[in-house]
């Protein structure tokens, strides 16, 4: 029970005597007089305070020097350095808990909840440290049953049965029977044991996807609705990047990518199981100490222009503009042409500053402004502009009757009007005077 103390207390008895022992010869020949290694003794381990039995057992046992007249069979002396020695060379107690294989029925649930805990990156030998608390029991590596119940209830969520549950406890279960439990529990716990033979325990086999091909997979489905919405991911991610070394790296911290994704493709669900794959794959910097074999960054760059390199399929791939489209903008580009336009430069100076400018996005109202500004001379009509906005739609939901969204991708706009609107025959004429 001393030893167990000591244990408990992070006490190391050799050293402990020394602040105890003084100088001088004694000392040095590792003896101190009977009545300081009595103190020493009581200061150490409070309840010999009232077992001064086993105080006088230690003394007559290491006890040395000229006998003790007001005790028969003691000494005046106790030889403490040895007594420090034999004791701390004292083992524990070992509590093992039953094997694995004689868990019988328990294992193929157990099993499953190895696979869960595998899957969340659960630890059991750490999370039980944080439930044990303190003191002796904890040190033992022993827990009240109560205590253990609550703990595999918070970790696996529901995931761990009643039955479960008491088949653990019964199985390394010690110390006392509890008289509240007919099948003959143990009203404590070996939770070390168990988390070790636990997080020993083979998972069983799973056929699961492989990594790549399952991020593969969902990229190829992202790239569709990038390619839908006209996204540039390289674009995107420039706003969220910030400026410094690490923006100039193609660097950024894993949970502002993982949010800067979520943000992108807004309207199209991806898994936090695709969200890890990528973090993992295009991983950098220091290794994430929460989260075994991934990394704290993300090179955000490198997989933008991966990402913008997948082949999408030429059945599903999207046209800039339907051909019913290039008909009713067929006009505009004549009247741009005459006048020389670059779209891209003349919505520069419509389109502001701050996080919309770099996503190239504008609002609605000024996106059909700006069109009726740049081209007085033609009748913009509001179904017209309503398929330009319908055909590049950013932001909210708008809650108008006129629906859509709020916003408008301006720049990509521009960039698909000046590139895949062909000009038309009467391009660069003036246009015919108005009739009187």
């Amino acid at each position: 029970m001393l030893r167990a103390a000591a244990a408990n207390k992070g006490l190391d008895m050799s050293d402990a005597f020394e602040s105890y022992a003084g100088r001088g010869r004694d000392a040095n020949l590792g003896i101190m007089q009977k009545g300081r290694f009595n103190a020493a003794m009581t200061d150490m381990f409070k309840r010999l305070a009232a077992d001064q039995q086993s105080l006088r057992t230690i003394c007559r046992a290491y006890g040395t020097g000229d006998p003790d007249p007001r005790e028969p069979g003691g000494y005046m002396q106790v030889q403490y350095k040895q007594f420090a020695l034999d004791f701390d060379d004292v083992r524990l107690p070992s509590f093992r808990g039953p094997d694995v294989d004689a868990l019988g029925p328990l294992l193929p649930a157990l099993q499953q909840l190895r696979l869960f805990a595998t899957k969340q990156k659960l630890d059991l030998t750490d999370a039980f440290e944080e439930a044990a608390g303190k003191g002796r029991d904890a040190q033992l590596g022993i827990m009240a049953k109560n205590r253990f119940r609550a703990a595999m209830g918070a970790m696996f969520k529901g995931e761990c049965g009643f039955e479960v549950l008491n088949g653990i406890c019964r199985a390394y279960g010690t110390g006392d029977k509890d008289p509240r439990d007919p099948s003959g529990a143990s009203m404590k716990v070996l939770f070390k044991e168990f988390a070790l033979d636990f997080d020993n325990m083979q998972p069983p086999a799973v056929n699961e996807p492989s990594p790549e091909a399952e991020l593969m997979a969902s990229l190829r489905q992202m790239r569709l609705f990038a390619q839908d919405k006209r996204l540039d991911l390289t674009d995107f991610f420039e706003s969220y990047a910030g400026k410094g070394r690490e923006a100039q790296l193609g660097l950024m911290p894993k949970n502002r990518f993982q949010a800067a994704v979520c943000d992108i493709f807004k309207g199209m669900t991806v898994p936090m199981r695709v969200l890890d794959l990528i973090a993992t794959t295009y991983g950098a910097g220091d290794a994430d100490p929460r989260e075994p074999g991934e990394y704290l960054k993300v090179q955000w760059k490198k997989f933008a222009v991966d990402f913008d390199r997948i082949d999408v399929p030429p059945e599903k791939a999207r046209q800039p503009f339907s051909q019913d489209m290039v008909d009713a903008l067929s006009d505009l580009k004549g009247e741009a042409v005459r006048r020389k336009l670059d779209m891209t430069n003349c919505f520069e100076s419509y389109a502001g500053g701050g996080v919309d400018y770099n996503l190239g996005v504008m609002q609605k109202g000024r996106f059909c402004s700006a069109l009726a500004v740049l081209f007085p001379s033609i009748s913009l009509s509001d179904a017209l502009l309503r398929r330009i906005c319908a055909a590049y739609p950013a932001g909210d939901p708008d809650q108008s009757p006129a629906g859509g969204t709020m916003k408008v991708q301006w720049r990509q706009f521009a960039i698909d009007f000046d590139e895949s609107i062909p000009e038309p025959w009467h391009a660069g004429k003036a246009p015919p005077p108005r009739s009187l």
